[in-house]
């Protein structure tokens, strides 16, 4: 089996596992009704994430061949239930967290299955796939813009103004919110440590409704107050006015641009369907991961409940599995302390069909890495940094979806 670096990524261990047991074929089947679609293998080698590179090839083959035989409507179809069933996770998520102080062991242990089985995995099925039906996608599309425009050159630029989201997602929200404080205390000639209250409950209101975006793969901490304040300091040695104003001009002068390219390309009722599907799975792409973050932020009082009648902390909790978490909750079979901390420094999850492997440590980890990759360095390929972009910019991007892809950058 030859595998492909996917990402550079630190996840907790029950995050992986969600990603890597939500992309399993028989849960992307009941979604798409497509048998075989699907990732069955996934591996998190400590900040690696690697996928199969035969089930890439597979999935890419049977995505275009359900094109051919049904067209786009499936694709959108698909699209909307994902986007269903990641809202279903957080209204769920909501529920979970109601009074949870009352809640005896074995409704922990109820609600814990229902909460990782039946709304954490349906709605991660859309995970991995996606940059499979990203990839097939982009190159209709681009087969589209090539048969319609004079100028070969000018399809990268095109691509741009149509594959974009099909709405805003959660972190741009929350940047328009953040300058829309800074702009609030510009006009007023505030500092970012001498705010009045109504700058205060404004920052109150940032922290309550994008704090979770800080949560990361539920090992972070949600944005306090005083962090925002923290990072508004910076944020007012720039126009924060100006940038809003500008941030509005591009999409406007976007939206222009979208127009005067559809009026010229002048798609079919199919094409239309691709464009459509394109936009979802662009929101898609952002939103699938989101809103796994954002549940587990609305759920953390209940996992913390969780955590806390297994005698443990909740940043303990998201480095066991699911199996060991309810085997611990049904059966008192605990994990012992010196292992999780071991999984908080390195370890391995394996997932293949009906199995998953966790090793802990960086000595298994260690060996793992060099049985399976003895001549391979993953991060010999990577890109790494620090970002010098303040969060805005403007113009054509190459879509990087591996680590082999980076001779693709100019």
């Amino acid at each position: 089996m030859k595998w492909v670096k996917f990402v550079e990524r630190k996840n907790s261990v029950l995050f992986a596992e969600i990603i890597g047991v939500g992309g399993r074929k028989e849960l992307t089947e009941k979604i798409t009704g497509c048998r075989g679609l699907g990732y069955d293998y996934y591996l998190q080698l400590d900040n690696d994430v690697l996928i199969n590179e035969e089930e890439i090839a597979e999935n890419t083959e049977k995505l275009r061949e359900q094109i051919s035989s049904n067209g786009y409507a499936p694709l959108l179809a698909w699209a909307e239930k994902w986007e269903k069933a990641c809202n279903e996770l957080l209204s769920f998520s909501g529920k979970t967290s109601e009074s949870p102080v009352e809640k005896k062991s074995g409704q922990l242990l109820a609600e814990f299955t229902e909460y990782f089985r039946k709304n954490l995995l349906v709605s991660t099925s859309v995970s991995t796939i996606t940059i499979t039906i990203d990839k097939v996608v982009e190159e209709k599309i681009r087969e589209v813009l090539k048969n319609r425009l004079s100028d070969e050159s000018k399809t990268a630029e095109a691509y741009r103004v149509i594959a974009k989201p099909e709405k805003e997602n959660d972190n741009e929200r929350e940047a328009e919110s953040f300058l829309k404080i800074g702009e609030y205390a510009q006009k007023n000639a505030l500092a970012a440590d001498a705010l009045d209250e109504t700058a205060k409950k404004m920052v109150e209101e940032h922290a309550r409704e994008f704090g979770w975006i800080n949560t990361a793969r539920f090992y972070g901490e949600p944005w306090r107050n005083d962090e925002i304040e923290d990072r508004l300091k910076n944020a007012l040695k720039d126009d924060c006015g100006r940038k809003l104003a500008e941030n509005k001009e591009a999409r406007e002068t976007e939206k222009i641009e979208e127009q005067k390219l559809f009026a010229q390309l002048r798609l079919s009722a199919e094409e239309k369907l691709l464009v459509t599907a394109a936009r979802k799975y662009v929101f898609l792409r952002t939103y699938r991961i989101n809103s796994i973050m954002k549940a587990g932020f609305i759920a953390r009082p209940f996992l913390a409940k969780v955590a806390e009648e297994l005698g443990i902390g909740f940043f303990d909790l998201i480095y066991l599995t699911s199996t060991e978490i309810t085997n611990w909750l049904k059966n008192g079979v605990a994990v012992p302390k010196k292992i999780i901390e071991e999984r908080k420094k390195a370890y391995v999850l394996l997932c293949e069909p009906n199995n998953t492997t966790l090793l802990s440590g960086k000595e298994k980890t260690g060996e793992f890495r060099e049985k399976y990759f003895p001549d391979k360095k993953h991060d010999e390929t990577s890109v790494k940094g620090t970002c010098a972009c303040k969060g805005f910019a403007k113009g054509s991007a190459k879509i990087i979806r591996f680590a082999s892809e980076i001779c693709c950058v100019a």
